[in-house]
């Protein structure tokens, strides 16, 4: 719908003439500008649900945020030194326009103009706005410190956003938050051609008055007490970023905005406005926050709308895995940003097709997968954008033939829409569980997605697969997923992060709907990344030892050697290798563990590291023993019977204990604990930290004929202890 302009038809000059700007000597007077407009005595039609003003001054216009009225606090446009110095004699107009609550029509109600002479005669003057009668009366107050206000080359909007940033002592996130407001929303209004444009300047101009009015001293004063306003803003912000980032990635001719979207449009303005009206007001007893799409309020459901969810849910049983893996990790706080940045930007602005994180093992691909999940479930903007999450693991699950099945029930589960159009297809054709995976793609992913119309318009939907090259997908799957959801579906984006191995490789080379990142382990980046990474466990592990009065012989050492960099070089862009270090390290601080660890040659890259790494570690904790044989073959034993047993859960102690030794030789526990930095403990379950761990203990070539286990041997080796404990058992002896 386009966006027209109506006047009075009473009226016989209802747009003034410009009149031209004379000579001014700035060395007159002190310079001056307006800083604020009052909107008082309002006498408006009864239609009327919002107001907007638009200023001419000397060639130069401006407009003012909408005010939703009536309103319990008074309307006022924050200017600051938006026309900048004018002379005494340039003309002033001001424009006053009601808008009907869809946002797309507006009237002219009245106007009037003004010298800046008469304007400023005081620090405030009361001004009236006639149509046939008086509409308003406006007050409108001066300031004569434009050159303090207004640094050289700062735009109004980014000293509103500084100062914000500037004097809101809050947590990292909501620094981000203003960080992407300030990138999202400095967009080109001028390039935003279409009539529909004047919706999104509209919106773009409420979220700006928002984040002037916070940033005012009276409020940031009960920034405390507002602080849940504060959130509002924040998350109603990131959804409303979505709206405008996709319309003005849309060509031009593209820029017709829906019913749907006007309504959301007009709901946000509505947001907007009724956030600021708080802020002004300090009232904090409610807070509107505009929520879109698919987040269900089951609390305010009755009877009969529960009854269909619970019938869905039902049905989608037959989809549910039987294994749901969580993610295995998330980066450290400050490093892998300027990745984390491109995917999420990725998320934000691409069209459909596929993300696929490729690097080698320990390059970080499951902890961007864990913190990509954090971001967009937690820290969202109040709501979750992923659509589904996948983690495969060789050991506690692989099992790919199931895989859009897991899509469709998570998505399902995730949105009450896409879950009852899921259901009935499961309903009408109860054998499509048992088709072609292509087949089952379309019919249970494609189709019924591409019904649901208002998922479109309501920002992206994320599919996150990690560790593909942990599962045993069939080359059929992954040339399904290499084109992504189909052009059809848009909204929904699709990232698989897994090592580059040949099906993979083969699959998502050839598609053109496959953008790729690779995890480079040489640049700059990773390198600096993983130093910080190294430097902060160690200054946590020194500052450790220092609280326990142990000497500081290990750190005087480290900073001498300057360990921290040549570690870093070491780990050749793993941060698998590092962690692996720190922990090994952590675990019993000492000068020959850090000696042992810069002994390892600089590698070729992040495989040969990892090989070195774990070699190393081996040794020296046998090394440190004084029965280095008893050691050596306690912990062979130990890792043969857990790459044995295989269970998803791993091992426990007690029963390393009755498999793998006999009452006179040492115990699993003592034996665990020296394999700290290589093998984890969960609810007293063991596992290894990493299957490039067991990689590594299968290739002959890489641990060589000491640590090398044949897992057929040790098959055969703990069958036999197996049978004779069981003997023992039976006979009770």
């Amino acid at each position: 719908m386009s966006s027209t302009v109506t006047t009075n038809e009473r009226r016989s000059d209802p747009y003034p003439i410009f009149i031209t700007v004379s000579a001014y000597d700035h060395n007159s007077r002190s310079p001056s500008y307006i800083e604020k407009v009052e909107f008082h005595e309002l006498n408006l039609p009864f239609y009327v649900s919002q107001i907007s003003m638009k200023m001419d001054a000397g060639g130069i216009s401006c407009k003012s945020p909408t005010f939703k009225v009536p309103s319990e606090s008074i309307p006022t446009w924050f200017m600051g030194p938006e026309v900048g110095d004018l002379g005494a004699s340039t003309v002033i107009e001001f424009r006053l326009y009601g808008h009907r609550r869809l946002l797309s029509h507006k009237k002219l109600l009245g106007y009037t103009k003004k010298s800046i002479s008469d304007l400023f005669n005081g620090n405030c003057v009361i001004v009236s706005l006639f149509n046939d009668s008086e509409i308003c009366s406006l007050k409108i107050f001066r300031s004569d410190n434009i050159r303090q206000a207004v640094p050289k080359e700062t735009t109004k909007y980014e000293i509103q956003l500084e100062r914000i940033k500037k004097t809101l002592e809050a947590p990292q996130p909501i620094e981000q938050m203003i960080d992407s407001l300030s990138e999202t929303f400095k967009m080109q209004v001028d390039a935003l051609l279409s009539e529909t444009a004047e919706i999104v300047v509209d919106i773009y101009d409420a979220v700006l008055s928002d984040y002037v009015q916070a940033s005012r001293e009276d409020v940031l004063q009960k920034q405390d007490k507002l602080r849940h306003l504060y959130d509002a803003l924040f998350e109603q912000t990131i959804e409303c970023s979505y709206l405008i980032r996709g319309y003005a990635n849309k060509p031009v001719d593209g820029r017709v905005l829906s019913r749907n979207l006007l309504d959301k449009a007009a709901k946000f303005q509505e947001g907007f406005e009724t956030l600021r009206e708080k802020l002004q007001s300090g009232f904090a007893q409610e807070t509107l926050v505009v929520t879109l799409g698919t987040r269900q309020q089951v609390d305010e459901l009755d009877t009969q709308e529960l009854k269909p969810s619970l019938v869905m849910k039902k049905s989608l049983r037959d989809l549910r895995p039987s294994t749901e893996l969580r993610p295995k990790s998330t980066c450290m706080k400050g490093t892998r940003v300027e990745t984390i940045s491109y995917l999420m930007s990725w998320i934000a602005d691409c069209s459909g097709g596929m993300m696929w994180c490729s690097g080698l093992a320990g390059t970080g691909k499951s902890s961007l997968a864990g913190t990509l999940h954090e971001l967009l479930t937690v820290h969202a903007g109040g709501r979750n954008r992923l659509g589904a999450f996948i983690r495969y693991d060789r050991v506690e699950y692989s099992d790919a033939s199931r895989l859009i099945a897991r899509i469709a029930y998570s998505l399902g589960m995730h949105d009450n829409r896409i879950g009852t159009a899921i259901s009935e297809v499961i309903h009408r054709n109860r054998t499509v569980l048992s088709m072609p995976e292509s087949e089952l793609f379309r019919l249970l992913l494609q189709e019924p997605l591409e019904r649901l119309l208002d998922l479109t318009s309501e920002g992206p939907l994320v599919v996150m697969i990690d560790g593909m090259d942990e599962g045993d997908a069939s080359e059929e799957m992954l040339d399904i997923l290499s084109g992504g959801f189909g052009p059809r579906l848009p909204f929904i984006r699709l990232l698989v992060f897994s090592r580059p191995t040949e099906a993979i490789s083969h699959a998502f080379n050839a598609s053109s709907a496959v953008t790729t990142i690779v995890l480079e382990a040489t640049s700059e980046n990773v390198s600096r990344d993983i130093r910080f990474f190294i430097g902060y466990h160690f200054s946590g592990m020194f500052a450790s030892l220092s609280a326990r009065n142990v000497s500081n012989d290990l750190q005087e050492f480290c900073n001498m050697f300057r360990a921290v960099d040549g570690l870093s070089k070491r780990a050749s862009g793993s941060f698998l290798w590092a962690a692996t270090a720190c922990r090994f390290v952590g675990e019993s601080p000492s000068i020959a563990r850090i000696v042992a660890l810069l002994s390892i040659a600089v590698p070729a890259d992040a495989m040969d590291a990892l090989t070195a790494l774990y070699r190393t570690i081996l040794d020296v904790i046998v090394s440190e023993t004084d029965d280095e044989e008893v050691t050596r073959e306690s912990v062979y034993d130990v890792l043969g019977a857990m790459m044995v047993q295989g269970a998803p859960e791993g091992m426990t102690a007690k029963a390393l204990d009755t498999l793998v030794f006999s009452p006179n030789e040492p115990r699993a526990h003592r034996v665990l604990a020296r394999l700290g930095s290589v093998i984890h403990e969960s609810i007293g379950y063991y596992q290894f930290f990493h299957t490039s761990f067991s990689d590594f203990l299968q290739d002959k070539s890489k641990c060589g004929t000491e640590w090398y286990i044949d897992v057929d041997e040790h098959k055969g080796r703990l069958q036999e202890r197996r049978l004779k404990v069981l003997k023992t058992m039976r006979s009770g002896t």
